[in-house]
């Protein structure tokens, strides 16, 4: 979407998000086909060649983000090539374990899972966000000796759990809702700050003792960095009251999403958070990607 001008009306701004809305609407589905990763990292790098005025595109800002910092071949950088307009949902992920596991908790889990370390295999994706996640949690954390399964998306990952095959999974809380409500499996703590709306009776990592590990799923809006400040400002202006309509956050609610509305401050800020966060795990884990 193209903004030639100092204005952009309600409806404008109703447009852009009906044409992001398709994107959270299929989320499942792309995730499911393993393919969120490698879609952003093509749409990243086909904005930076095409220097197309605004990507009004949503876009996972985690992977956007640590994808330069895991692999050498991806063709841009996060900071330099675009500039954050705004963060407008954010979803965590949860820890999840298949009923036939006693634990309750992290902390109980992590006692049973350095008992008997070859009966607790976990699953999560193959490679992004999800990966460094984890292995922050599993490996760096709580050190635990146990074999991490990859999977190219959300479906195997939860089927594979729900069967029983890998008792323990890392996934994001939108797909794993309708399992931990069937009592399929078992959350054990989600990584917001605070407890989901979608599923308050989980406590956060924080609430379980393992402070630190805080990370969600933000959705943006971001633009090239050519792009004016005027346009960027008036953008996130806009997009900040619309995702402000009880109409919108019940639209993102019904999705699994938190409206947030950030300033591109806030959104560069967080941005600069995710690289430091993955640098420092891709070093201390010794993760190789390339």
């Amino acid at each position: 979407m193209s903004v030639q001008t100092g204005r952009l009306s309600a409806s404008g701004v109703q447009t852009m998000f009906d044409r992001i809305a398709p994107v959270y609407d299929s989320m499942n589905h792309v995730m499911t086909a393993g393919l969120d990763r490698r879609w952003r990292r093509i749409t990243a790098e086909a904005v930076v060649c095409s220097g197309h005025e605004v990507l009004d595109a949503c876009c996972g800002t985690g992977d956007l983000a640590i994808a330069p910092v895991m692999s050498s071949k991806v063709g841009y950088d996060a900071l330099r090539n675009f500039v954050p307009i705004s963060i407008i949902s954010r979803s965590p992920s949860v820890l999840l374990v298949h009923p036939s596991v006693s634990a309750k908790t992290v902390r109980e889990f992590a006692a049973l899972a350095r008992a008997d370390p070859a009966k607790y295999s976990y699953a999560s994706m193959s490679l992004g966000q999800n990966l460094l996640n984890t292995e922050r949690l599993f490996r760096l954390t709580l050190k635990l000796p146990i074999v991490r399964i990859p999977f190219p998306g959300a479906a195997p990952i939860l089927s594979s759990t729900a069967a029983g095959h890998t008792l323990v999974a890392y996934i994001g809380l939108p797909p794993a809702t309708p399992f931990i409500k069937e009592g399929t499996l078992q959350a054990l703590a989600v990584t917001s700050p605070k407890r989901s709306p979608i599923a308050p009776d989980v406590p956060t990592m924080a609430e379980s003792g393992l402070a630190g590990q805080e990370t969600e799923l933000m959705i943006g809006l971001v633009a090239p960095a050519r792009t004016p400040p005027s346009i960027v400002d008036l953008l996130a202006r806009r997009m900040a009251e619309f995702v402000a309509r009880p109409q919108t956050q019940e639209r993102l609610a019904v999705f699994g999403f938190t409206a947030v509305g950030s300033t591109p401050e806030e959104f560069a800020a967080h941005i600069k958070s995710d690289i430091d966060r993955a640098a420092a795990v891709v070093r201390e884990a010794g993760i190789k990607v390339d």
